[in-house]
């Protein structure tokens, strides 16, 4: 038989509230709904989602049914254009726009139905065929509207305790007649029935049957239909939730077969209720029936004993009596894929512990038709299986698959399981509540913590922020070369030079004539370091002489050049106060070491250093002094001056400063100070301080560190396999809960042959927190590499072609990858043996 859109659509009309009207005189009121992301739920939220969903459908009236549908399919979207346009976000949007990601659509829908079609049978019924219209009474439409309403208060009364607001995690929005009858298009508001008739195809075709061989096709589609329609078939256990192994995280029951099944296909779940009593009643009947025949056979005694024991927990459990019914539908246009996607359900399915899932033969196309929205009237008694409310709420999904967006500025990440592009918004605790920004990372070594934070901070960047990094390991060249950034590192060939006796506007106090308390306090601690060291002590005396000669060093207008060397010759001419015990000749002596002719001349007697204060970015490699504690003690307060000084100059910006395995940096006393200060003041500035670690011991013994951490309202965690045999140490550290904890070590588990996407853990000081990918195209996997064989590849390129680091990244990309790749697979060299091979070879 071959049937039409109009043959099989289920709406004769609809009234002027939108209520529409079936064909059988049924009423219908839908609803999509927008859910929480699968693995992103404590298993007390799925305990709240089950207990509300049957108290919801104790409140509905009688012979009224619900359809909760997920439709899942897949697709690929256009990414929008980032505000900065370069080749390595064209080659992000050409990867990703062809990526197929997954999507899940839920919709729930109430129909109430004449109270004669209740045990209407498939003998003598089908679902093409109207049974007829006699009429609801207006006070049963108006109770059923709001009862439909009271339910959906119910749903949305789970809310998020940790934020403020409490927004619930299901949210609802009405689908009005049009959002039921329009056609299949691109935008947001898809007809749910053409959608569903034609498993999102935009081009309408035929529905055909074949009644000899139960074969459905819509259009070029062989179409499958799996059912729980028998208590044979349902699981023997259900719980408000399980544990799904692979992750060790709790997911509802229904999430196996919608979110987490990976290929389109729809999942129906019908909630059936009748008359409660009279369905207690009938129960009543049929086990007196039993009774009486109990000398007949064994299985009339055992089915005596269930009825009892199923009444009694009803009644225990203030619960109804309802039908249930759940369905998979499955297609393709390759039989044998079809065939391939079978015995997945099959699988999933018994591990569930529905061993005997049916397989639906001649009953396929009522189902189908059933599957549609407002066609809940077509599930004939046949197809349920009598059961408690609170058995059904659990058979129903509450969770789905993130959704694409990339909307709006925010950091570009893959989710996990629908494999969406989505953009997420780090800086989410100041935005909303006015936390700091600060944030923590944690990675053991090899997790990707420098690639991440390249790419963290790339985003950063590119939206406008101003960056400072303090590195050790030289992990930042490619961000460095595409932004133009101010690199310093000392070497023999360009000595570190810097000029912090310069002032910004913020510095000086024109009326009092004083230093402004920051920069007094930068300048004491520079000159401190110098004359005692850096685990030197200022007395009270010391402190005081030391700010009256930099006070009279900046009065003295006529000094020309405000430098180190400007400032060592006034103080030699400086009258020190005669009557107080202080070493002149040990002052001198040490300082003269970083005056003209003295070791490090250069050091404090930059030309220029204002500059500074407006460049975009500035990375600081401490790798060749992290074991010269006075030049690194040095090195590291300047630092801070200078950002301490953009951050007070340039307060309309937001400011970024990360310290990257710079513990040592850290760990100095004044340092120690200035970055607890920073750590609670920054967020007044438009300013976040970010420190990343590999080291579980860098935390403990740091003596910064745990008052570091309670400072950080973002927690950023990677890969801890590394700490897994002790990480209750850390999850107490970062005050992280079980499920968070469960959450963390989930990171990069399942994942398929060759992803070589990362992984890792948000966290927020307001308990939100989520795991996400970081995939990169190809080009950006080499910017942001910190693999030496990748870095010296690039190197030979850049040399060779006589380009800049990331100009050549874009020539391997452009003209060298494949041939790359072919002699990386042939031969099994690494990345920077191939680019030599074939460089020789073209020479």
């Amino acid at each position: 038989m071959i049937y039409t859109h109009n043959d099989l659509n289920p709406f004769l009309g609809y009234e002027e509230d939108g209520l529409m009207i079936g064909k059988n005189g049924e009423r219908t009121i839908g609803f999509e709904m927008t859910l929480p992301p699968v693995f992103t739920l404590p298993e007390e939220i799925y305990d709240s989602f089950i207990e509300r969903f049957s108290q919801g459908i104790k409140i509905l009236p009688n012979y009224c049914r619900v359809h909760r549908q997920d439709f899942i399919s897949k697709n690929t979207i256009k990414l929008q254009d980032r505000r900065e346009n370069n080749f390595f976000n064209e080659e992000y949007k050409k990867t990703f726009s062809t990526m197929p990601m997954m999507m899940q659509e839920s919709y729930i829908y109430f129909t109430l139905i004449p109270k004669i079609f209740h045990h209407a049978s498939i003998a003598g019924n089908n679902a093409i065929k109207t049974k007829g219209f006699p009429k609801i009474s207006n006070d049963d439409i108006q109770e059923f509207k709001e009862s439909v309403e009271q339910f959906i208060a119910l749903m949305r009364s789970v809310v998020n305790q940790n934020e403020d607001g409490q927004p619930s995690y299901i949210t609802f929005k009405r689908l009005q007649p049009e959002q039921f009858l329009k056609s299949v298009s691109t935008s947001t508001d898809d007809g749910v029935l053409a959608k569903t008739l034609f498993l999102q195809d935009p081009i309408y075709s035929d529905i055909v049957y074949n009644e000899r061989n139960s074969e459905l096709r819509v259009g070029e589609k062989f179409v499958d239909v799996f059912s729980l329609s028998a208590l044979e078939n349902a699981p023997q256990q259900l719980s408000s939730s399980i544990i799904y192994d692979l992750y060790n995280l709790p997911t509802g029951w229904a999430s196996y077969l919608s979110p987490m099944v990976r290929f389109p296909h729809i999942v129906n779940t019908y909630i059936i209720k009748g008359d409660p009593e009279e369905e207690k009643k009938s129960l009543e009947q049929k086990k007196k029936f039993l009774q009486a025949f109990a000398y007949a056979a064994h299985s009339n005694e055992r089915g005596v004993r269930d009825i009892e024991d199923f009444l009694a927990y009803g009644e225990e459990q203030k619960s109804s009596i309802i039908d249930v019914h759940a369905n998979i539908i499955l297609w393709d246009t390759d039989e044998r894929a079809l065939a391939i996607k079978r015995q997945s359900i099959s699988t999933t399915c018994a591990k569930l512990g529905c061993e005997n899932l049916k397989a639906e033969t001649y009953n396929k196309l009522n189902l189908f038709i059933a599957s549609l929205p407002g066609a809940a009237i077509n599930i004939f008694t046949e197809y349920r299986f009598k059961t408690l409310d609170m058995v059904g709420a659990m058979l129903c999904n509450y969770v789905g698959l993130q959704k694409s967006d990339n909307n709006h500025d925010g950091l570009r990440v893959v989710d996990r399981i629908s494999k969406s592009t989505i953009n997420i918004n780090i800086d989410e605790p100041y935005t909303k509540y006015n936390f700091n920004k600060n944030m923590f990372v944690l990675g053991g070594s090899g997790s990707g913590k420098s690639f991440s934070m390249n790419y963290y901070l790339n985003s950063e960047l590119e939206t406008n922020t101003d960056v400072v990094i303090v590195d050790i390991g030289r992990s930042y060249e490619g961000l460095c070369d595409i932004h133009g950034g101010k690199w310093f590192e000392f070497t023999e060939e360009t000595p570190l030079s810097f000029n912090p006796f310069i002032l910004s506007k913020e510095d000086w106090n024109t009326n009092d004539q004083l230093l402004s308390d920051e920069k007094s306090q930068a300048l004491c601690g520079i000159i401190k370091v110098l004359w005692k060291g850096p685990d030197g002590m200022f007395d009270q005396t010391e402190n005081t002489i030391l700010k009256d000669l930099l006070t009279g060093y900046y009065r003295d207008n006529h000094i020309q050049e405000r430098k180190f060397n400007t400032f060592y010759e006034y103080a030699q001419q400086y009258d020190f106060p005669n009557n107080i015990d202080f070493n002149k000749e040990k002052f001198f002596y040490n300082l003269k070491t970083y005056y003209k002719d003295g070791n490090y001349p250069m050091l404090l007697n930059a030309a220029l250093n204002t500059s500074l204060v407006d460049e975009k970015l500035i990375i600081f490699e401490l790798d060749n002094i992290k074991n010269n504690k006075l030049l690194l003690s040095v090195t590291t307060t300047i630092i801070m001056d200078i950002f301490v000084t953009k951050m007070r100059f340039r307060e309309e910006r937001k400011k970024i400063i990360m310290f990257e395995e710079a513990w040592m940096a850290l760990d100095n006393e004044d340092m120690s100070s200035y970055i607890q200060w920073l750590a609670k003041t920054a967020r007044k500035f438009n300013a976040k301080l970010v420190v990343v670690t590999q080291e579980l011991e860098d935390i403990l013994k740091s003596k910064i560190g745990p008052a570091l951490i309670s400072n950080c309202s973002e927690r950023f965690l990677l890969d801890q396999s590394n700490f897994k045999a002790n990480f209750d140490v850390v999850q107490k550290i970062l005050g992280l809960s079980d499920f968070q904890k469960n959450q963390v070590l989930s990171i990069n588990k399942g994942k398929e042959p060759g992803d070589k996407s990362k992984d890792f853990f948000v966290g927020f000081q307001y308990g939100k927190s989520y795991v996400v990918q970081l995939a990169v195209s190809r080009a950006e996997a080499l910017l942001y590499s910190s693999g030496q064989e990748e870095k010296a590849g690039i190197r030979l390129v850049a040399k060779i072609m006589k380009l800049s680091y990331t100009d050549a990244i874009e020539y391997i990309i452009t003209h060298l990858i494949r041939e790359i790749d072919t002699i990386s697979k042939k031969t099994g060299c690494n990345f920077y043996e191939a680019i030599q091979k074939l460089l020789e070879t073209h020479s």
